[in-house]
């Protein structure tokens, strides 16, 4: 198996490891971010026992590769709205919308 699967033989990779895979796939921190950040209140050892996951999850967080959202938080005025705007920053210019707004029409649905 490759080690992007879950596998219970294979050799467990560092956060490091699994940092530097992701920046060679073009998935970096953003500017002056440290590694420590992506870490702060977890262990080394959560990082490894399902590789790859919980480091892009953390990551979200410093990147302006990645963007993580939880589908069941996307409901109410504004939602759709703010996913778009989302998707358009971590395009980084190849999606320019512009003057984004949502809304449901209750009574013409």
């Amino acid at each position: 198996m490759d080690r992007f699967t879950r596998d219970q033989g294979r050799t467990a990779l560092s956060l490091d490891e699994q940092l530097d895979t992701r920046a060679s796939c073009g998935v970096k921190l953003a500017d002056g971010v440290d590694r420590r950040e992506v870490v702060r209140g977890r262990s080394p050892s959560d990082f490894e026992a399902d590789p790859f996951r919980l480091a892009i999850v953390q990551m979200a967080h410093f990147s302006n590769d990645l963007w993580h959202f939880d589908t069941e938080c996307s409901e109410g005025p504004g939602a759709s709205a703010s996913i778009a705007a989302s998707f358009a920053a971590l395009a980084q210019g190849d999606l320019p919308l512009q003057a984004i707004e949502d809304g449901v029409d209750i009574e013409n649905a």
